[in-house]
């Protein structure tokens, strides 16, 4: 239980993350040396380091709660 609870976690803030930078992206827009659109912001901002980031965070805290799903069920339940 407590890894799901920190794969809650984990993907809250990374979801968190994630639209704090694209909501930053979508109203600030770039160009940034004939690149634009979302690449052209991240690498503008300098902010694609911190944006993959919390895409990490937020798919590791989905896996996570599967994982901690999976083998919980399995543990309450042998013949699965």
């Amino acid at each position: 239980m407590k890894k799901f609870i920190l794969g809650v976690l984990m993907f809250s803030w990374g979801m968190v993350g994630v639209i704090a930078l694209t909501i930053i992206i979508a109203l600030n827009p770039w160009n940034y040396n004939g690149i634009d659109g979302i690449k052209g912001a991240l690498l503008g901002m300098g902010v694609s380091v911190p944006y993959i980031i919390f895409w990490l965070l937020t798919l590791a805290g989905i896996l996570l709660c599967v994982i901690d799903i999976y083998f919980d069920n399995k543990k309450h339940n042998p013949e699965m």
